[in-house]
């Protein structure tokens, strides 16, 4: 059977963009979105075999919908620079494929894929719509498949009327009318105010559609009556709005997908682009188009099968040191080879049955493996083994070795540490799942070798820097337990989510009606265009001008911050904005990542980001969740235990970083603060204002509080005047006062700058080394960013270092005593335990007692240990 596949262009491209970390070519061309996209695009010709193939993209002029409403869509953030800067190449490439481009004046995207599937339908064509967005839901009938890009774009879900039915217990139609009721905020359709999802979704079960709820609206009682009869002409326009048309002017006659048509164009703008590996999967030769170097030596290889399987694998029991090259396809091991002294044993098909036989066989070796990513081996190989330790991971000791690289991926180091002409793909994991690219047997033996070599060189440079405990004991033991906490994820309430994004939706209303009073303006305002709020602020309403861009004013919150005092509107400003990146970013960006099975999200931690050591997370960005705004506290609430079994075990250091400083600078009076258990901003205050601890007020301590972290942070007179709001001559004394009255904290950061200056690297306690190349620069801001970089990395590090070695004391005691607790957290200096409630009072003990005896200081590391169901609960 005939099959048209069209793609929703957009919505895989903006997928493809987020989804891969940042990639630009030697010229600094961002390439990221093109390389996700172009791998989706080949991964979709070769898996569905297309006779007709599609992309569809929205125009650039506004369409019927726009029209209809002013409101529509407008609150959607422009597209980003580096992702603009990628579609026009995108669209080149398509072209050179033989892909037709769709798009037609008057109608978006969507309405492409509706018209297109209506013509399949009505010549007996198989259609597939391949979509990053849940518009497309009401497509599915029989014959119309949808494939929803869920998560990035590896999570592939294939969407069809059954699936519809089970998800939402409604036809693929109703998901109009739930929409006309419910709205859609990342499109502003308002739906009818008040109604959320799940009254929506009860109305429509029971009533089949809009048209049936207000012939039976007299059946409806009660305030949910009054909301239905206010907004019903809401209801009809938000029903216009969300349903896709099936009658754009597109082509009647379907023009056959015939492949590549523009070879050597297409070979050209790879090239450009700096893909090889795209080239080389489309089989392209380039004229002094440099290959994947092949080593000077024949290399020695066996095939895996079911008759060499158990030889095979007495002979890698004899060995000392297995090297490992791996490559994961969709969070699946793909392909594996292992380097003996002798020879390499290659698994080209982790699908066959000899796979677990072979991977147990490694498990049971595990203590001799030699391999690249040691986190994502384990998180993706969990369906055969567990593995708790290997020999070296050569990716972790490259980010030990310099952490101001700017990646550890396989082809990057293989390119600066053996000088071998390499495509390198930015992502620093091993392989993502765009990256299939079936190597030769050479290649794999090449990689496999070239870990070898790596393993080799790498050790003996840890051995050189004196960082044999930082990476042995702490960083390797790391990989392992932050693969457990990925793995066991963190339980959502997802209704307390929901409850908490109407609150907000609430809120932003409010605010936005109080903004638009306060400048005198009607609903055809809109608060979110830069260029309305502009001259709004600064034309109209006389406001001063702070900052000026290429497009305008600027509005950005550090303008708005410093314009507080000129007129209320301002903080309304300010609120609307915070009460607005909570709701995208925090209350909808969670609940897109939350399992639908087990209510938990899964976030990924990255080992080898930060140049201090620190850990961060991405997936969500769990370092990130504000504290310090009362909305933002509530969001704690949406994490708990996983019933009312459980608890949550929270261990926050107390001012670790300070006293990191204390025990760093050696200074008596820090230490003796520390000590004495006085509340060491209090007595910094005392010292700097140069009066009795009684007398300190709030406001002083907090001014010290700024002082304390700021000397931790290199902060200059400009920027603690900026963060105290006061003029630069009294921070500079401030800072002045605090240096004289703790002198060996200026000593210490005397002597840190001028080791820097001699050495060119400043080190924490624990050994880790940061590169300072501009340590002796001629400009002088290059220089003083520098120092600052030189003064607050020991610190930051070494506290870094300290958590980490808390979180395998804490991982290890869990398992020895054989507890169900888990580790499942880490956020900056607080670990979070799940526990029985049984269990409660043992793993206290043990959060406090590994994390206080996680280092020897000068002074005492202080832990101050809650719980409670929620994580909110534990503050």
């Amino acid at each position: 059977m005939e099959k048209l596949i069209v793609i929703d262009s957009y919505s895989l491209i903006y997928k493809a963009f987020y989804a891969i970390k940042e990639m630009r070519t030697s010229t600094q061309i961002p390439t990221n979105a093109i390389y996700g996209f172009i791998n989706m695009l080949l991964k979709i010709i070769k898996e569905q075999n297309p006779t007709y193939l599609y992309a569809a993209f929205d125009p650039k002029t506004p369409t019927f919908r726009h029209e209809a409403s002013e409101a529509y869509k407008a609150t959607r953030q422009k597209m980003p620079d580096e992702l603009r800067e990628q579609i026009a190449y995108i669209i080149e490439i398509i072209d050179y494929l033989g892909i037709q481009s769709a798009v037609c004046e008057g109608f978006e995207a969507d309405d492409l894929l509706g018209s297109y599937a209506k013509l399949a339908k009505d010549t007996g064509i198989e259609c597939v719509l391949i979509t990053g967005d849940k518009d497309s839901f009401q497509l599915a009938e029989d014959g119309i498949t949808i494939f929803y890009a869920k998560r990035g774009i590896s999570d592939i879900v294939k969407v069809d009327e059954g699936y519809i039915k089970e998800k939402y217990q409604m036809s693929p139609k109703q998901l109009i009318d739930l929409k006309a009721l419910m709205g859609d905020k990342s499109d502003n359709i308002s739906g009818i105010a008040g109604i959320g999802e799940k009254t929506a979704q009860k109305l429509i079960i029971e009533y089949h559609d809009l048209d049936g709820i207000y012939e039976n609206i007299e059946s409806i009682q009660g305030k949910l009556k009054e909301k239905l009869l206010s907004g019903k002409e809401d209801a009809y326009h938000s029903r216009f709005l969300a349903e896709i048309s099936d009658s754009a002017p597109i082509e009647k006659e379907l023009v056959r997908y015939e492949g590549l048509t523009q070879e050597e164009e297409l070979a050209d703008l790879l090239t450009r682009l700096e893909m090889k590996s795209i080239l080389s999967r489309l089989d392209i030769q380039v004229k002094e188009c440099a290959s994947l170097p092949a080593d000077e030596e024949n290399y020695c290889y066996v095939l895996l099968d079911a008759k060499n399987i158990h030889d095979s694998i007495e002979r890698i029991e004899k060995e000392e040191r297995l090297f490992v090259y791996y490559e994961i396809f969709y969070n699946k091991l793909s392909v594996l080879a292992v380097k003996t002294a002798e020879t390499t044993f290659i698994l080209d098909d982790c699908t066959q049955e000899i796979c677990e036989t072979f991977m147990q066989a490694l498990e049971k070796n595990a203590i001799k493996l030699v391999l690249h990513d040691y986190k994502t081996f384990i998180l993706n190989t969990l369906e055969y083994i567990d593995i708790e330790k290997i020999a070296f991971d050569i990716y972790l000791a490259a980010y030990v070795i310099n952490p101001s690289d700017n990646s550890y991926c396989m082809n990057a180091l293989l390119k600066k540490y053996l000088h071998m002409d390499v495509d390198i793909n930015k992502n620093n994991t091993q392989l993502t799942f765009l990256s299939q690219n079936k190597r030769s047997h050479d290649e794999l033996c090449m990689y496999v070798h070239s870990v070898e070599k790596l393993y080799h060189l790498f050790a003996g440079q840890i051995k050189d820097i004196e960082a044999e405990k930082l990476y042995y004991d702490i960083e390797m033991p790391l990989a392992r337990v932050l693969a457990s906490i990925e793995h066991e994820g963190m339980h959502i309430d997802v209704d307390e989510l929901r409850d908490i994004g109407k609150t907000l939706d609430e809120q932003i209303m409010h605010l936005e009606d109080e903004i638009r009073e306060l400048g005198g303006k009607d609903k055809s305002f809109n608060i979110n265009s830069p260029k309305q709020l502009g001259a709004l602020l600064f034309e109209e309403l006389g406001i001063p001008v702070r900052k000026k861009t290429k497009t305008g004013y600027s509005t950005d919150i550090e303008v708005l911050e410093s314009l507080r005092n000129f007129h209320p509107i301002i903080d309304k400003i300010i609120q609307i904005r915070k009460a607005s990146k909570l709701s995208s970013t925090y209350v909808k960006g969670l609940l897109s990542l939350v399992d639908s099975n087990t209510s938990k999200i899964h976030t990924t931690f990255n080992q080898t980001i930060t140049t201090t050591g620190r850990i961060s997370s991405s997936e969500p960005n769990l370092q990130n969740i504000p504290i310090k705004t009362p909305e933002g506290k509530l969001l704690r609430k949406v994490f708990t235990a996983q019933d009312k079994n459980h608890i949550l075990i929270d261990a926050d250091y107390s001012q670790i970083e300070l006293r990191v400083l204390a025990d760093m600078s050696g200074d008596q009076s820090l230490i003796r603060s520390f000590l004495d258990n006085e509340d060491i901003h209090r007595r910094t205050a005392a010292e700097v204002f140069n009066v009795p601890l009684e007398m300190v007020t709030n406001s002083m301590r907090s001014r010290a509080k700024a002082v304390n972290f700021g000397i931790i942070y290199g902060i200059s007179d400009f920027g603690l005047a900026k963060n105290l709001m006061i003029s630069r001559k009294e921070a500079k004394r401030y800072i002045e006062i605090y240096l004289q009255r703790y002198a060996d904290v200026q000593n210490y950061m005397d002597d840190m700058i001028l080791f820097a200056r001699k050495h060119g690297y400043v080190e924490t306690k624990f050994k880790r080394r940061r590169y300072i190349p501009k340590i002796n620069d001629r400009n002088y801001n290059e220089r003083s960013f520098a120092e600052r970089t030189a003064l607050n990395t020991p610190i930051q590090g070494t506290a870094a270092d300290i958590i980490k070695i808390a979180m395998n004391s804490v991982y290890e005691e869990l398992i020895k005593q054989k507890l169900k607790s888990k580790l499942i957290l880490q956020v900056h200096d607080e670990l979070i335990v799940h526990a029985p409630i049984e269990e409660s009072d043992i793993a206290s003990q043990i959060l406090k007692e590994k994390m206080q005896s996680a280092a020897k200081l000068k002074v005492p590391l202080k832990v101050d240990i809650c719980a409670g169901f929620s994580w909110y609960d534990c503050k």
